[in-house]
């Protein structure tokens, strides 16, 4: 049957009528990626919906195939084993010659696990089998079902399945390719010594097959998860000899390079950087190379070999199309790990030899912000009014300036206010200049102007109602309210915890008073405007730092359970969620929360921190809190 024909007949039996309008303004990768998401979500019933949609009109044979082997994983996600089964089997047949079908097998199993439903894949394979014991592409199924117990957790049935791999198929030359899956399935699972096992067998049994450089690769990576740097270094010695003309050899060294310096092992990588740099000086990778080795040296303190290796990188590498964006990474790097003195340094190279570039304007901004890092205020000013003076007709410059502005917002309040100023009189359509003119009504609140900055603030609530930039300039005055706040608290003002029974806090009037102005403007962006992921989860987070500042901490407790259950990966959920913990604590202590409610909310708070953000500087402090409380049992009583 055709790829055509039989996908109409799998669709004929979902019976699900789709719309036939296309697509409309997202293509079908970005409609890929919106399923995904739901998919975190768990909403699979929409996601599903878009899968199909995508197999039905898209006209990419890639798309259709991306969506088919997700849509199996979401069939199973549903409890809908028998659409998934069959829907494998159509991948099977009408991708029977495709490279990556094997990877497909792979993925559906992944996709499964992450779903909480590893066992179902092994079942889908298992059946087919059952089916088809001749099946032409039963090296896939085997594959997928060694995988699949791995997945599941059944490491004897995976090595089981995995014997037969070895065993069935030696003469097979497609096992290359079956074998390196599942000892990469391995390698994700952590368990490094199976996996590399499984990459030495696919080296010595296919040297080869095309797929033996991968698997090469693959010893390298898990010798050094191993801690073995003899069979690592031996690997790559290996590797380096034996596949140097492979169209992915540079890709895969690169590969391993980034690995020691994920590490930390700078040594390593760098000398596998020194490799490229020394051996294939014209390709593509080495100007990034260089770039690495000097890292690696200001990593390792060796300040003469990395002034050397910046150097190097400036005089061979100056005709490279990638030229200005490596040397300005670079001097990121440098300003990254606070030697403003080197960064200035290649800013105002590119400046000086490259003033037409698109990097130019950046760097002008960079070598301000170097010579603000260094204290070095005559320069820190010449450097501003170049700025001003040659670039002031690019586009990108009232951005440009407001981040310099901010930067000096309190160190230099006069100078950031004629740069605020310029922003307003030069781009007074721009975002920059909303920006600018909330931070002018910032300086005013500063300088005691409490009227003046308030009518700043309504009048750009006025300008921008309805527009995007709003929820922006909002988070910008509670920020202003808040420094406000921060300035007026009083030095012996202790920490926010709520009184005692029978007892009353008492907050100085005026920081109260600004707390409370900077929790308004918060509530504004969460009541008032529509929801901008970014600023919405901030004003989540911030109206908890003002109630707690307050000591109203059952609000702040709210408030942050919102943010994490709402927007887990925000920067400060994390925090928050520890919080939610300390707050509890304190409540209890004060005799707000009945103590047995409170230790299990305790531990329930600790214990989220611990299972989703495990290697967060939270962790060590939700530990400290479970073990205060691990004698106490439900009733709240000690044990």
């Amino acid at each position: 049957m055709t790829r055509g024909k039989s996908l109409i007949v799998l669709l004929s039996v979902y019976a699900l009528v789709l719309s036939n309008a296309g697509f409309g303004a997202e293509s079908p990768a970005e409609l890929i990626k919106q399923a995904e998401q739901l998919c975190v979500k768990k909403q699979f019933r929409e996601a599903e919906e878009i899968y199909l949609n995508i197999i039905r009109q898209a006209t990419d044979a890639e798309q259709r195939f991306s969506a088919q082997r997700k849509l199996a994983a979401v069939y199973v996600a549903e409890d809908k084993q028998p659409l998934a089964t069959a829907l494998v089997r159509n991948i099977l047949a009408d991708y029977a010659q495709h490279e990556r079908l094997p990877h497909a097998i792979h993925e559906i199993a992944e996709s499964c696990q992450k779903f909480g439903k590893a066992a179902k894949a092994k079942e889908i394979y298992q059946a087919i089998l059952t089916d088809q014991p001749g099946h032409p592409q039963k090296i896939w199924l085997d594959m997928g079902l060694a995988i699949s117990n791995v997945l599941a957790g059944e490491p004897d049935a995976g090595w089981s399945a995995t014997q037969r791999l070895l065993n069935d198929y030696r003469t097979d030359n497609r096992a290359a390719e079956a074998v390196g899956q599942v000892a990469w399935c391995y390698r994700k699972q952590k368990d490094f010594q199976n996996a590399r096992t499984l990459y030495q067998y696919v080296v010595d049994t296919w040297s080869e097959n095309e797929r033996a450089i991968y698997s090469q690769r693959g010893i390298v990576l898990a010798s050094i998860e191993l801690k073995d740097s003899s069979a690592a270094q031996s690997a790559i010695d290996r590797l380096l000899r034996d596949y140097s003309q492979h169209e992915d050899f540079l890709s895969l060294v690169w590969g391993i390079a980034e690995t020691y310096q994920g590490k930390s092992d700078f040594r390593n990588a760098r000398e596998l950087h020194q490799y490229i740099v020394d051996n294939h000086p014209n390709s593509e990778r080495a100007i990034y190379s260089q770039q690495q080795i000097a890292l690696a040296n200001i990593e390792l303190k060796d300040e003469p070999n990395a002034a050397a290796a910046t150097e190097k990188l400036l005089l061979d590498f100056s005709k490279n199309k990638d030229f200005v964006g490596v040397v300005a990474g670079l001097a990121k790097e440098y300003k990254d790990r606070w030697k403003f003195k080197e960064s200035r340094r290649l800013h105002q190279f590119i400046v000086d030899n490259f003033p037409k570039s698109e990097q130019a304007l950046p760097s002008q901004r960079d070598v301000i912000l170097a010579s603000i890092g260094l204290a070095d205020d005559p320069n820190a000013e010449a450097a501003i009014d170049k700025l001003l003076k040659d670039f002031a007709g690019d586009p990108r410059i009232g951005d440009v300036t407001y981040q310099v502005a901010r930067t000096i917002h309190w160190k230099d309040g006069d100078k950031a206010k004629q740069l605020y100023e310029y922003i307003v009189e030069r781009q007074p359509a721009s975002e920059a200049a909303v920006s600018a003119r909330v931070c002018l009504g910032g300086l005013m609140l500063a300088a005691g102007d409490e009227q003046g900055a308030r009518a700043v603030f309504d009048k750009v609530l006025e300008d921008y109602r309805g527009q995007v930039v709003l929820p922006h300039a909002v988070g910008l005055m509670a920020e202003a309210y808040w420094n406000e706040a921060a300035r007026k608290r009083p030095k012996d003002e202790g920490p926010p915890l709520p009184p005692l029974p029978g007892q009353a806090r008492v907050l100085d009037k005026t920081y109260a008073e600004y707390l409370g102005k900077a929790a308004a403007e918060w509530e504004k962006i969460i009541n008032d405007l529509p929801e901008d992921t970014s600023h919405t989860a901030e004003a989540y987070f911030m109206s908890g730092e003002c109630s707690r500042a307050l000591g109203d901490l059952a609000k702040a407790v709210e408030r942050y359970e919102v943010l994490v259950r709402r927007w887990p990966d925000y920067k400060h959920s994390v925090y928050a969620q520890l919080l939610i913990a300390d707050c509890i604590e304190s409540l209890m202590k004060a005799g707000k929360i009945p103590k047995a409610e409170a230790v299990v909310a305790l531990r329930d708070a600790c214990q989220k921190i611990l299972t989703e953000y495990p290697d967060s500087p939270a962790a060590g402090p939700a530990k400290g809190i479970l073990r205060r409380w691990e004698r106490f049992n439900a009733e709240g009583r000690m044990q």
